[in-house]
């Protein structure tokens, strides 16, 4: 229920749209509000309000003209700053919930970027869904109306991917040019690798980090930015192998790692608006549920683990199975207790497993599947003059890879696929996936074409600053030189893929599918720059179910 408070701001907000002066009213009774941003304590259930984000912040219009390049008035105000905390910089927000629309961004402002982030958007359980804010304002900032109803029912989770930057003065680029990730949400990566980490579309995740306000996408709205502890229970089991018996399972995959972004790390270079990350403020405690069904009344619970590449963790884990009611395991990781130093990287799998049979009940089908991806072909390029510079991410059913990883050449960001004018690749990489009968996996595949603006990932400013001269003239100093305009200016979507597959769709025999990208029109402030999306790729593949 929205508190009586609220709706009296509202009514007030109604009033705004005609007076400049009550506007300065309405923020100022904001600040005032007992879940405001300065009196929010850490333990809250009520939502918070979009307009507290903007407590304290200011409009900054500048204007950008180069030569012929027209980019009209924008406000700087809306990114500085972009990310304000909702409690304060040293906080940590738990929220679990079911993961929709992962991807790898096609693009991001590479003043607050060395890499491009993994984001997904994540739909909370029943009792996080308080960290969703509502709007109380009648208008966002371009004046477009926005109501005074809930925001969309999902908070966004974003962590700097650490792979496919290779820009010259990017700290990412030699360890990315090689295919090795420089951190981040991708730490211990090398080239080749499965990236094992990230969720899919329906699995359920708990994320821990940074609770802020997105200023930039206005109206704004709550998430988690940067993520430091994300643990994956899968929607899909997995098949492992316990004492020569293949047994299915359910994976959990946990990864916690302090290396955020630019603005939240452990790095040991750091800059004026670096802020360390006390992975050590406290352990980390999570219960994650058996997906299975028990084979039988006499069944017993068991767990198995594997570190991952990259795990640098050697506190003492504690797993603790539950077989009642709902079965699960309780993990306790004691990064606190055990004083266990803020650079250290936990990457590991738990699978959990009925120590009887396959491990799930005997009338529970799973099916398996072997899904190769043949090939790719590229329909368009958006590059006339010069070779096209790729960056492609695929993943069957939770397991991603980097593309430019798996063609032969040195330098995989200038080189093979990531310069090039040819239009037919081949992939040739198998994935097995395991699927009870009502559920489904998903395939999918995101593409950059490099322009101007991946020029300069890296060449941080600080968001946090002051929007005055300096400020504008460091942006466009930056932002707008001949590297980015000449270049291109902003890099080119390639549309994307997202398909999911059913038992029922695939049946017994073989799929042969040829998909093509979706999307829509892409500009940017370059001219003769527009173009379609759809049909920019196309991914060929093979689906085949194994006994």
């Amino acid at each position: 229920m929205i508190p009586l408070f609220s709706i009296f701001i509202i009514l007030i907000s109604k009033l705004s749209n005609k007076n400049p002066f009550i506007s300065l009213f309405l923020y100022f009774l904001i600040s005032l509000y007992p879940y405001s941003l300065q009196a929010q304590p850490v333990s809250f259930k009520e939502c918070h309000n979009c307009a507290e984000s903007e407590v304290n912040c200011s409009s900054c219009k500048i204007k950008m003209d180069f030569l012929f390049f027209k980019i009209p008035i924008v406000d700087m105000g809306i990114i500085f700053p972009c990310w304000p905390p909702v409690i304060s910089r040293d906080s940590m927000t738990v929220i679990e919930g079911i993961a929709k629309h992962p991807s790898v961004t096609d693009g991001d402002l590479p003043l607050y970027h060395y890499t491009t982030d993994f984001t997904f958007h994540l739909y909370p359980d029943k009792e996080y869904q308080h960290l969703v804010p509502y709007y109380i304002l009648s208008e966002d900032r371009k004046g477009g109306h926005k109501g005074d109803t809930l925001s969309k029912q999902n908070i966004h989770v974003e962590w700097e991917s650490g792979l496919a930057g290779g820009n010259d003065g990017n700290i990412c680029a030699e360890l990315n040019r090689q295919g090795k990730s420089c951190g981040f949400s991708s730490a211990g990566h090398e080239r080749g690798d499965v990236i094992w980490n990230w969720p899919t579309e329906g699995d359920w995740t708990h994320v821990e980090g940074l609770y802020v306000w997105d200023r930039g996408h206005q109206p704004a709205k709550t998430e988690i930015h940067p993520a430091r502890v994300m643990v994956t229970r899968r929607k899909l089991p997995d098949r492992i192998e316990v004492n020569g018996t293949k047994k299915f399972a359910t994976r959990i995959d946990i990864f916690a790692n302090g290396d955020g972004n630019p603005f939240y790390n452990n790095r040991k270079i750091t800059a004026s608006y670096t802020h360390r990350v006390k992975m050590s403020a406290k352990d980390y405690v999570f219960k994650v549920k058996h997906i299975l069904p028990k084979p039988s009344a006499n069944a017993v619970l068991k767990y198995k683990v594997e570190n991952r590449k990259g795990n640098s963790f050697f506190g003492n884990i504690k797993y603790q199975t539950e077989s009642g009611e709902s079965p699960g395991i309780v993990i306790n990781v004691p990064w606190h207790s055990e004083n266990v130093n803020d650079t250290a990287i936990l990457a590991q799998t738990v699978y959990l497993y009925w120590d009887e049979g396959n491990g799930t009940a005997e009338n529970f089908k799973v099916n398996t599947y072997k899904v190769t991806l043949n090939n790719l072909k590229i329909n368009k390029f958006t590059d006339f003059m010069n070779k096209c510079e790729f960056r492609m991410f695929l993943e069957v059913g939770g397991s991603y890879i980097f593309y430019n990883d798996f063609v032969p050449v040195k330098d995989i960001l200038n080189e093979g696929f990531g310069k090039t004018h040819k239009s037919n690749w081949e992939i040739n990489k198998e994935f097995y996936v395991y699927v009870p009968q009502d559920s489904s996996f998903r395939i999918s595949a995101d593409g950059r074409e490099v322009d101007g603006s991946d020029k300069i990932f890296g060449h941080i400013i600080d968001p946090d600053r002051v929007c005055d001269r300096n400020l504008v003239a460091d942006v466009k100093r930056t932002l707008f030189t001949p590297k980015v305009l000449l270049g291109g200016c902003e890099t080119d979507g390639m549309g994307d893929i997202r398909k999911f597959y059913k038992p029922a769709d695939i049946g017994s025999g073989l799929v042969y599918e040829d998909i093509p990208s979706n999307g829509g029109w892409h500009t940017d402030y370059c001219p003769c720059s527009g173009y379609s999306e759809k049909d920019y790729f196309r991914l060929r593949l093979k689906i085949e179910k194994v006994d």
